[in-house]
Order: C-alpha cells, then sequence, then structure tokens
C-alpha cells in the first residue's frame, strides 16, 4: 500500500471512528457502560471531593491533577516539579510525540503498526484555564477512592525497568515538561484519547473507552458530567 492510499485509509478508519459519537449505536454503547461504572466510587458522607481537569489540545487530551492531592509515592516522578501546584499527563507514541515535526511517515507508523510509548508531565502553577487559555477544560470531581484510582492507572502506564522511578528521556513540549518512558504500546485503537478515557474510567467516572480514539469523543462523553472552566489569559 503506497503512502498516499494509506493516508486517506487512515483518515477514513478516524472519520468513522469520530462519527459514532453523536450516533444512536454509541449512544447505546455509552449507556452499557455508564450503567457498569455509574456511582462505582461514590464520595464518603463529608469527604471533599478531589477535582482533576480534562484538558483538549485538539488532537490529544491531557488530564490536571493538583501536585498535592498525590498520594505519597504515586507519582515518583512528580519530584521533578517540586514546584509546581499543578501536573499534567498524557500519553501518546514515543517517536511522534515527541517530535516537533512527525511529518507522514511517523503518523502511518503510529497509526499501523504497534510502537513504544510515552508519557509527557508537565509541572505548572496557577490556575489550569489560565494555563492553557486555548483549550478546553473540563472539571471533574473524584471521590478519594476514586482518585487514588487514577493515581494508581498513571503509577502503572509508566515503565520504570525495575527502578524506582522513571529516568526522563527529554524536554517536554511547552515550560517545565519532560517525556518518560511508558509501557503500553500505541496504534490506532490505542491512542491518547483511549488512554486518557481508561484512565477516567479506572477513577469511576461514566466513560466508555470503545472507539474513543478522538479528542471529541472524549470531551462530549466528560461534558454529560462535569463542568466546563471559562477560557482565562493567564494572569486573570
Amino acid at each position: 500500500m503506497s503512502i498516499a492510499r494509506a493516508g486517506v485509509f487512515l483518515l477514513i478508519l478516524l472519520g468513522a471512528c469520530a462519527a459514532p459519537a453523536t450516533s444512536p449505536w454509541m449512544d447505546e454503547v455509552d449507556r452499557v457502560g455508564n450503567e457498569r461504572s455509574k456511582n462505582l466510587f461514590p464520595a464518603e458522607d463529608g469527604a471533599a471531593r478531589k477535582p482533576v481537569y480534562l484538558v483538549s489540545h485538539g488532537w490529544h487530551t491531557g488530564i490536571v491533577v493538583r501536585r498535592a492531592d498525590l498520594p505519597a509515592a504515586a507519582w515518583p516522578e512528580s519530584e521533578d516539579f517540586p514546584d509546581a501546584e499543578y501536573l499534567e499527563v498524557g500519553w501518546g507514541d514515543r517517536d511522534y510525540y515527541q517530535s516537533r515535526e512527525p511529518g507522514a511517515w511517523l503518523t502511518l507508523k503510529a497509526a499501523f503498526w504497534p510502537t513504544p510509548s510515552v508519557l509527557h508531565i508537565a509541572g505548572f502553577s496557577g490556575p489550569v484555564a489560565g494555563y492553557f487559555p486555548h483549550s478546553e477544560v473540563i472539571e471533574l470531581n473524584l471521590s478519594q477512592r476514586g482518585f487514588e484510582r487514577l493515581s494508581g492507572f498513571v503509577h502503572d502506564s509508566f515503565d520504570r525497568d525495575g527502578a524506582a522511578r522513571s529516568a526522563r528521556l527529554g524536554p517536554g513540549l511547552y515550560g517545565q515538561s519532560g517525556f518518560y518512558p511508558a509501557r503500553e504500546k500505541f496504534h490506532l485503537f490505542n491512542t491518547c484519547n483511549v488512554w486518557t478515557a481508561r484512565a477516567l474510567r479506572a477513577a469511576g467516572l461514566p466513560v466508555t473507552s470503545y472507539f474513543a480514539i478522538t479528542t471529541d469523543n472524549v470531551m462530549s462523553q466528560a461534558r454529560r458530567f462535569g463542568k466546563t472552566i471559562p477560557s482565562r489569559p493567564a494572569g486573570h
């Protein structure tokens, strides 16, 4: 298959995967998934809920948590960001994610071959919507147990190769950030957005990872039970 034909095929697949987000069939998949995870980790009586934030970067989604909320030793890699108020984590193809200009070959390789993956961690302070003024940000609230499950999911995503913490591969994409080796393989049906959906589902939120290949699918699910934070310029 030529690169051109492969590219067309990729676009068709991505379009097909994006389409069910508003279809009756996808609504039924969501209903079944939601019923299975509804109230999986209800808040304890009188216990404060932990806010987490889902951020859309167009083709990619990230999850933001307050660093102070992380259980002890949950993410040893957070020690690389001692002054950060928040940590954003995202997952993706190792070569594509780290490349400034990935091009057609890395795009096709990431889609059609199972490839190594990385986690991207960014540390920052101040309002989340202020740090990401051009992104949609949805606030989600978790029970203590749900937050611990989310933290555990991310913890288990790092490839530490028997060490106490994962070694940084290199600088990240913006601000104080870095890339770290991850365990799973990336491919067309296990994308960054599928990983995000699985993380939220591990936390007990009513999210299905079926066909959550696109950012729009993950964000549209989260809008049903989360609160969209208005965009605000940094410093406001």
